[in-house]
Formats: C-alpha cells, sequence, structure tokens
C-alpha cells in the first residue's frame, strides 16, 4: 500500500508545527532569561520574540485545520483519514502548549 500525496502533506504539516512548537520550548528554556531586558522596561526583547513565535505557531495551526479540511473535501479515503488526524493533531499541539511554555519556564529558572 503506497501513501497517498495527500497524506505525506498532512504529515508534512503536523511535522512543521510539531517542530515549531520544540523551538518555542527550547527559546523559552535555553534563551529566554539571558537575552537584555533594561530594569524600568516591563518587556524585553525576548518577550517579544516569544509573542511573535505564538503568532506563527497559531498561524501555522490554522494554516494545518484549512489544509485537512482542503484534504478531506477532495482526497479520496487514506487522504481523508491523515485529514482528520492533522486536525486532531493540531488541537492535541493548541491544548499542549500553555503546559509545555510552563514546564519549559521552569527548567529555565
Amino acid at each position: 500500500m503506497s501513501v497517498s500525496k495527500g497524506t505525506k502533506s498532512a504529515i508534512g504539516m503536523g511535522l512543521i508545527c510539531l517542530l515549531h512548537l520544540l523551538v518555542m520550548l527550547v527559546f523559552r528554556a535555553f534563551f529566554y532569561l539571558g537575552m537584555y531586558k533594561a530594569p524600568e522596561d516591563a518587556y524585553g526583547i525576548s518577550d517579544i520574540i516569544v509573542l511573535f513565535l505564538a503568532a506563527v505557531f497559531i498561524l501555522l495551526l490554522a494554516l494545518s485545520v484549512f489544509w485537512a479540511l482542503v484534504l478531506w473535501l477532495r482526497g479520496g479515503k487514506q487522504t481523508k483519514g491523515a485529514a482528520l488526524g492533522l486536525i486532531l493533531f493540531s488541537a492535541l499541539l493548541f491544548i499542549c502548549q500553555p503546559s509545555l511554555h510552563q514546564l519549559a519556564a521552569r527548567w529555565a529558572s
């Protein structure tokens, strides 16, 4: 049984979202505290980077769900299963991200 192009693209989108989440966690755990923040400032460049990474993460998840809906509407049986899996995986990443972010912050301190 060969893997369809739609299934491969769904797996690829899921991997991109997962890798971006890992980049966010590595940044929060190992680089966030080491970046300069002026004592009188409420936030620093590291906070802006975290905000940017979170916005990109939300955008990637939205694109994943959109792509999964396209695959589900246009694909065959195998592709529809992969599209459903991509939607569920995106939802799981969205739900787990805040807890993982807090865990990474605890590792940093």
